[in-house]
């Protein structure tokens, strides 16, 4: 099952055993208006390590489940993601790039 998510999600890290858990935090507005917080567990390839608190958004992800004592455990996939830090530095350009160069206005080309 394919996961699509346009906003950006925070990933949440720790050690056990030498082995490092990651989870995504979920949120969602209850019927008060109040924020209600959640986890998910996740994983990401094997060459993959993400420190924790980090923002990203999820490009290539889908749900998954492993088996454990007869108890499905599903977890988030995430195969390919970018931190929202590169996709806010890719967006500040300069606005005037677009321009060129700059036009020099002569007395002869004006119409009055």
């Amino acid at each position: 099952m394919k996961i699509v998510e346009e906003y950006p999600v925070k990933v949440f890290m720790r050690e056990y055993e030498g082995k490092k858990f990651y989870r995504l935090g979920l949120s969602k507005k209850d019927m008060n208006g109040n924020y209600v917080n959640g986890y998910i567990d996740c994983r990401f390839r094997k060459d993959v390590e993400v420190d924790t608190d980090k923002k990203i958004y999820l490009q290539d992800c889908w749900l998954d489940f492993y088996i454990k004592d007869k108890i499905t455990k599903p977890f988030i996939f995430i195969n390919k993601f970018d931190y929202v830090e590169d996709i806010i530095k890719q967006e500040v350009k300069d606005p005037f790039v677009e321009v060129g160069e700059e036009l020099e206005l002569k007395d002869e080309d004006l119409p009055f």
